[in-house]
């Protein structure tokens, strides 16, 4: 329950207004601790940063990660290339010998119209175009944070346009496993992102999760599903 509380405080407890995108996040703990994580910061300019991340393991030790995440994300200067602020924040966590603890996860920015991201070792994002009606998904890559000294990172810059949607996400939908052990795996995650994409951030994160709570069944979840949508 310590650990729980932990997790949970460490998440924010409003949704952001923004001049150029709606937000929406959510999260479904598992019975046992785990540790997703997300959060934001808007800049004076009206430059919006967002993070998604999922620790290595579970309980106090993945709480931990989680700590010094929002730690450092909330304190440390936002890179013009994020590759840089990543690489910056995995070496910070390395120098805490975490033994083979880490920390996996997406950093964005939107500014205006313009969309900056760069991945480490967590699933990679989905954007849906409007106007094309079309999921996209976007680049993978990197280890989790702490896990290297090297700066591994790559930023990725794209245009989005109004009513493109964005899709961040943890592992634990796309391996929500059903009663005959299948996995819900992230084709099904794309199909059922593209049929919900025009809903608003918060309906699609509620959508996401219940297609993976219909898919499991009576099955119990073993990992943490979070989940973080934004429309522009």
């Amino acid at each position: 329950e310590k650990a729980h509380q932990l997790q949970i405080s460490m998440l924010p407890n409003r949704i952001p207004d923004h001049a150029s995108a709606e937000l929406g996040w959510s999260m479904k703990t598992a019975t046992e601790v785990g540790g997703d994580y997300y959060d934001y910061r808007i800049s004076d300019s009206g430059q919006l940063t967002l993070v998604l991340g999922d620790a290595t393991g579970h309980g106090l030790q993945a709480g931990t990660l989680v700590t010094a995440t929002k730690s450092l994300f909330q304190s440390m200067k936002i890179e013009e290339d994020l590759a840089y602020t990543v690489s910056n924040m995995s070496l910070s966590l390395k120098s805490m010998n975490l033994k083979r603890l880490g920390m996996a996860l997406t950093l964005v920015e939107i500014d205006g119209y313009e969309l900056r991201y760069c991945p480490a070792g967590i699933p990679p994002i989905l954007i849906y175009r409007a106007g094309r009606n079309k999921v996209e998904e976007g680049e993978t890559g990197g280890l989790p944070l702490g896990l290297t000294k090297h700066n591994i990172y790559k930023q990725t810059k794209l245009t989005l346009e109004p009513g493109d949607s964005l899709l961040m996400m943890s592992d634990g939908l796309a391996e929500r496993t059903n009663e005959e052990k299948e996995e819900f795996g992230y084709q099904r995650v794309k199909d059922l992102f593209h049929k919900i994409a025009k809903s608003t951030p918060t309906e699609i994160c509620e959508k996401m999760t219940e297609g993976g709570d219909t898919w499991a069944g009576e099955k119990e979840q073993d990992d943490d599903v979070s989940i973080l949508a934004l429309r522009i």
